[in-house]
Order: structure tokens, then C-alpha cells, then sequence
């Protein structure tokens, strides 16, 4: 026996229209999600990071397709609309580590907001690898670690897992930020720096990055990310110099070290100064004690820097206090943006190359 037309099928079987149109609309929505991420995870351009992540939500949005369709008797799981057709091969869903999802419900905004947490979470994914296979992942970073990048024998060994990934986040935040080429970081290792922190290294034209594994467990992990966008604010200005300039202002530290009176101004703090008088700060250079000097000390812009970092105008290794300036400028520039600060602005366009109100996130 034939079964008679109805215009309302839904409310014939007991259903209610309303329910049935919403439950539809999020299948629908779903099997939009698993089309758009197998061409993701098929793109032969997405790095493998972008290939994983496609294909975890690949994973989690048909587990919860499974779930909808089981549970709501109107609906039918219909396979075919969820395969991108112009693909010859689907990919399939990958189911996320657990390790993975702690991290993403451990993610902090930190001083640098949101603008670090993919990093962290992409180092997470490689948990378990070494730390230049973890570094190699992340291609906006090092690039093709077939032709350059962190060499083979980098270690961060005695320090956590979510600190090592904040420590290789800030330095990829910084070097995108003060437009430093990946390759110019050779290798990261973990050693006794006698109380620092952190020390960067200079070997020619390319930077060795030591961390002290004992001191950075006092350090959480935003502190960490800031140590290391600190260190790249070093490889900025030191980047200014060939090797010869700078085999010669190291010549000229050792020597004022071991008793000589006077230091000589250093490159990076000659167009720092240059810079600050183009923007109207009285500056000078002290080679008595190496340090930049400004007239007005209780301007707001030297007690809004002093504020953030008292390391920027005092404490550091005698002779390197310009240095520090420099390196903290740029962090300042970094965590508060441009037009902030008059003398941070001053520094980063002296160092990374002006125009800095258009070189903001």
C-alpha cells in the first residue's frame, strides 16, 4: 500500500520542525568543516603542522557528526558529503594526543598576549622529538632545515617541556618582529652562566643562544618568552656590524675591562643616539662608564622605560650598559607596540629600520 503526500512530514512522525531544521543546519556545518580541512590536509603548501592540525579536526568533527546522527532519529549520515570530490584520495581524521589537549587548555595569554600561543602550541605537537626536529616543525622560524637553521646537537636539556616551547616561541615572536633572518641562529644549548640567565654568543656572522637550565627554573614561562625576545633584541643590534667591526668592538671592551679609562661608542649605540636627537631626546654617549646618557632624567619617556626595566639604565656588566638599553628598548617595543614610548620608538627605528607605527601587529 502506497503512503499519502504530506507537505509536514516531521510533524506527521512526532518531530518538531524547529528541532529537525536546527539539527540539520549543524550536520550541514560539519560536514563543511571535514571538506574544508581534507583540502587542508591535502595542500601540498601547508606545513606538516597545518597538515596535523587539519587532520585533528578532521577527526573531531566527524566524532561529532557520529554522535548527532545516532542520536537524533531524523537525521542520516550520508558519507558522500563529507569528501572534498576534486580530491583523489581523502585524507583521514588523526585524533588528537592527549598531551595536546592539556596544552591547549594550559594556553596563557602571557605579556605578549595572544600573539605567542600558536608557537607554543605548535612546539607542543612535537613533544618528544628533539629540539632540532621540534625547531625544524616550525617552518615561519627556521625555514627548510635542509638549508639552514638550528644545527643538529642543539639541546635544552634540565629545562621543562612548556619552557622550552616558550623559550623558542619568544625568540620566533622576536625575530619576526625585528626582521632577522631564521638562519643567523645556529645552535641553542642549556649551561652554567655563572648567575645569568641567558647569554647570546657571536661566532663570525652566525649566534649561538646559551640558556642556564638552573636559573630558568626560577623563571615561568611568559618570563621565559621575554628572556629570549631580550636576547634577539642583542642579535638586532650586533647584526648592524660585519665581523671585523665587531672583532674590534670586542677588542675594545676586553681592553676597557682589563683597566683601560675610556670606551669606545659602539655602532649600534652610535645610531641609537642619532636616532633619539632626530626625535628631540637629548642624548649622549659616556665612554667613561658606556653608558647613553639623557639630559632630562625625569622625562616621561626615561621614567616610563626605567619603570618597565631598572635593568635597562643600571645593573648590567660594565661597558654593556648601552647594550642592555638597546636590548630592553626593543623588548618595551615589543610588549607595548609603537607610539608608546619616544625612546623605545627611537631604538627600534635605529636598529630594525624605521618606520615603526606600520611595523605593528
Amino acid at each position: 500500500m502506497g503512503h499519502a503526500y504530506s507537505e509536514t512530514p516531521d510533524e506527521d512522525a512526532g518531530w518538531d520542525r524547529e528541532e529537525v531544521y536546527k539539527d540539520t543546519q549543524q550536520q550541514r556545518a560539519l560536514e563543511a568543516e571535514i571538506r574544508k580541512n581534507k583540502r587542508i590536509a591535502a595542500n601540498e603548501s601547508a606545513t606538516d603542522l597545518e597538515k596535523a592540525e587539519a587532520k585533528a579536526k578532521i577527526w573531531n568533527a566527524q566524532k561529532k557528526l557520529r554522535e548527532l546522527t545516532s542520536s537524533k532519529p531524523w537525521l542520516r549520515r550520508d558519507s558522500s558529503r563529507e569528501k572534498a570530490l576534486e580530491l583523489a584520495v581523502q585524507p583521514k581524521g588523526v585524533k588528537l594526543k592527549s598531551s595536546l589537549k592539556a596544552w591547549e587548555g594550559a594556553e596563557f595569554g602571557g605579556t605578549f598576549g595572544g600573539r605567542t600561543v600558536k608557537a607554543r602550541r605548535d612546539y607542543a605537537k612535537c613533544g618528544g622529538a628533539t629540539i632540532d626536529e621540534r625547531t625544524g616543525a616550525r617552518f615561519a622560524l627556521f625555514n627548510d632545515r635542509n638549508r639552514a637553521g638550528i644545527v643538529k646537537g642543539s639541546n635544552l636539556k634540565g629545562i621543562a617541556e612548556k619552557k622550552q616551547t616558550a623559550l623558542l616561541s619568544g625568540l620566533e615572536l622576536a625575530m619576526k618582529e625585528m626582521r632577522l633572518p631564521p638562519t643567523a641562529l645556529r645552535y641553542i644549548s642549556t649551561e652554567d652562566l655563572g648567575g645569568d640567565i641567558a647569554r647570546l654568543e657571536r661566532r663570525g656572522n652566525s649566534f649561538l643562544l646559551k640558556v642556564d637550565a638552573k636559573q630558568a627554573r626560577r623563571l615561568d614561562p611568559d618570563q621565559i618568552e621575554q628572556v629570549a625576545y631580550h636576547e634577539m633584541g642583542h642579535m638586532a643590534a650586533q647584526r648592524l656590524l660585519s665581523e671585523r667591526e665587531w672583532e674590534s668592538e670586542l677588542s675594545s671592551l676586553t681592553a676597557y675591562r682589563n683597566g683601560a679609562r675610556y670606551l669606545p661608542q659602539t655602532k649600534a649605540s652610535r645610531v641609537v643616539i642619532n636616532e633619539l636627537i632626530k626625535a628631540k631626546i637629548p642624548a649622549r654617549y659616556s665612554s667613561e662608564d658606556g653608558k647613553i646618557r639623557f639630559s632630562d632624567k625625569e622625562s616621561e619617556a626615561v621614567s616610563t622605560l626605567r619603570d618597565f626595566s631598572e635593568y635597562a639604565f643600571d645593573g648590567a656588566e660594565r661597558g654593556a650598559q648601552d647594550d642592555e638599553l638597546i636590548a630592553e628598548g626593543l623588548r618595551y617595543y615589543g610588549v607595548h607596540g609603537p607610539d608608546n614610548n619616544a625612546i623605545a620608538d627611537a631604538i627600534y627605528d635605529a636598529i630594525v629600520g624605521g618606520e615603526h607605527d606600520s611595523q605593528r601587529h
